[in-house]
């Protein structure tokens, strides 16, 4: 009888074993599917001199099959996944960027022309989903060989053109009200990224 117990809880705990490393299995695999918004491209070698170039990054693997929509304002930049980046090219001078997940995340930015510049996603535990939290870049955070061997480990994307407008306008709203929550001087945090952390 103890027996038969006995081999019944090793049968039910090998079942266990055996469901938690599928579980697994199918979030890694979901993890490298990225966004269906997003096509991997060409890395962009920097910007004009008229122009600035800012550069999002998720170096991490950490955060799985999380995604972060990322926006400059109400311009929606794409969405960024574990182990790639997303480069974009602006007018230099005052930007706010904004990342959402769980929660949003801002970094005000005054940008100059001719320069790049570097923001990464980080996620955080959240509560249903990962939180994020868009982190700046400092110049001498890293120097210029250390970022590019960096990013050749990532892969770059950017979102498709014909799907951006349907799913930017679906979150609009939310992104006007974040936008209205930062101007009113609400209580989010607000990171800064200098002209001086161009590179």
């Amino acid at each position: 009888m103890i027996q038969q117990r006995l081999q019944w809880v090793l049968i039910r705990m090998r079942h266990t074993i055996q469901q938690i490393l599928l579980s697994f299995i199918v979030l890694v695999v979901l993890s490298g599917c990225g966004s269906s918004l997003m096509t991997q491209v060409p890395t962009i070698p920097g910007p004009n001199t008229d122009e600035a170039m800012v550069t999002i990054l998720w170096p991490s693997y950490f955060g799985g099959p999380t995604k972060i929509s990322v926006w400059d304002g109400e311009n929606f930049l794409g969405i960024s996944t574990a182990r790639t980046y997303i480069q974009y090219r602006t007018k230099p001078g005052r930007h706010l960027f904004l990342a959402r997940a769980e929660n949003w995340s801002y970094v005000e930015a005054d940008l100059q022309p001719g320069k790049n510049y570097y923001l990464v996603s980080r996620p955080l535990l959240g509560v249903l989903k990962c939180r994020v939290s868009l982190c700046p870049v400092r110049q001498t955070d890293y120097k210029v060989d250390q970022i590019n061997t960096l990013l050749k480990d990532l892969t770059p994307v950017q979102v498709i053109p014909e799907k951006a407008a349907r799913y930017a306008n679906t979150l609009i709203d939310q992104v006007k009200e974040a936008i209205k929550a930062y101007e009113n001087g609400e209580d989010v945090r607000v990171l800064v990224l200098t002209p001086e952390d161009g590179i």
